[in-house]
């Protein structure tokens, strides 16, 4: 007797670009397959700044000291935020919200440091 195990269950669901190709599974559980189309028009200015500032909130994330991530993955587990903390980080590191970040801090009873802001570098 063979056993259907789902493929998802064992990691093997492949979505997004793959060697030229754009994959995913649709609604009722069918794959789609289609030939990767590139932009038709480049991207703009403002597009680039942002992506910009988004990379080196991601690469201000990796650079933070362990303590600083924990904290962050913490709290989220503590408060049951429905996202990690890398993605409060990216938050606070966009938005530069004192606001949030002290409610954050103060509902966990956790020390966050404010992320540093990806503006100042990328004008």
């Amino acid at each position: 007797m063979a056993l259907a195990v789902p493929p998802s269950l064992l990691g093997t669901r492949v979505s997004g670009d793959v060697a030229g190709y754009t994959l995913y599974t649709d609604k009722n559980g069918a794959p789609v397959i289609f030939p990767r189309h590139p932009p038709k028009v480049p991207r703009s200015i403002l597009q680039a700044k942002q992506r910009t500032r988004f990379a080196i909130a991601v690469t201000r994330w990796h650079e933070a000291p362990a303590i600083v991530r924990e904290a962050y993955e913490a709290m989220s587990l503590k408060l049951s935020l429905p996202m990690t903390g890398l993605n409060v980080w990216m938050k606070l590191s966009l938005t530069q919200d004192e606001g949030l970040r002290q409610t954050l801090e103060r509902q966990s009873a956790l020390s966050l440091p404010m992320p540093p802001n990806p503006y100042a570098e990328v004008p």
